[in-house]
């Protein structure tokens, strides 16, 4: 019990500070967005290339995991691209029904996390696995949302021009 406090109670933590601070006026709208920005453009990417270029390679193998992880998202996607227009019928709500079933906070929270309960050479495997399988979910966002939008027909080139400008992706 202590071991699953210590590696969650510096979120909580965080969390609650970031919710005082807004609270308090000290963190606006506009600055949420100028961080978001910020992070997930150029300190994500730069986080990754960190872990991944300082890391020394572990002695069992890194892509295991990856492998699985791209095999139980393909998956996923493929059972609610099928399933969920069956079940809701309003085009507008289904991407948005698809999205959130496989996206989580897995950048967020799973490199952290790994290195407060694994260690480097878990952290090295999260990174590794983010950096792979982030792009291959935000090219799922797009396709599915393409592929929804409300009375127009998809337009394929502009998908994969969405596609190559996602900063994420970039990252």
């Amino acid at each position: 019990m202590i071991f699953a406090l210590e590696a969650v109670l510096p979120f909580v933590f965080m969390l609650a500070c970031g919710y005082f601070l807004k609270r308090r006026g000290i963190l606006t709208e506009n600055f949420r967005q100028q961080g978001d920005a910020l992070c997930f453009r150029f300190l994500f990417p730069v986080l990754v290339f960190q872990n991944i270029y300082t890391a020394e390679m572990p002695e069992t193998s890194i892509w295991r995991p990856i492998w699985f992880a791209i095999g139980v998202m393909v998956s996923s996607l493929l059972i609610f691209w099928l399933a969920v227009p069956r079940l809701e019928k309003d085009h507008r709500k289904i991407p948005v029904i698809i999205q959130s079933l496989y996206r989580g906070n897995f950048m967020i929270y799973g490199i952290p996390f790994s290195l407060r309960l694994g260690g480097e050479e878990a952290a090295l495997i999260a990174t590794a696995m983010t950096a792979v399988t982030l792009p291959l979910l935000n090219i799922a966002a797009i396709a599915t949302y393409a592929r929804y939008t409300e009375g127009e027909k998809v337009q394929w080139k502009d998908t994969v021009m969405q596609i190559l400008k996602n900063p994420i992706i970039w990252g």
